[in-house]
């Protein structure tokens, strides 16, 4: 049986967008992403940092984030500089790196 997070995530305003790496050889990822107003910073999952063979930064970022259950994920460091592109959206930003929900 399903969770209901999982009827939750589902239902997310959710994107098809591309993460493009900034410096040194550029790299493009395709990636699901979700848009969330409320966050308290953006977001990735490590091995979307692995596959474009990013190291995020451990010294920066949150060392810690509590979700809206009140349970807490460890951060991983940030990734500056990365842009997102989706659809006619285009923006540079920073990425916490944190295993929030399993990889689909």
């Amino acid at each position: 049986m399903l969770s209901q997070n999982f009827f939750l995530r589902e239902k997310l305003p959710r994107a098809y967008a591309w993460i493009r790496t900034t410096t040194g050889a550029a790299r493009l990822l395709g990636v699901t992403i979700l848009f969330d107003s409320g966050a308290s910073h953006c977001f990735v999952h490590p091995k979307v940092l692995a596959d474009l063979e990013i190291m995020p930064d451990t010294a920066a970022g949150p060392n810690n984030l509590q979700m809206a259950d009140d349970h807490v994920i460890e951060c991983q460091g940030t990734a500056d500089g990365l842009q997102i592109l989706a659809g006619p959206y285009k923006q540079r930003v920073s990425l916490v790196a944190a295993e929030m929900a399993q990889m689909m």
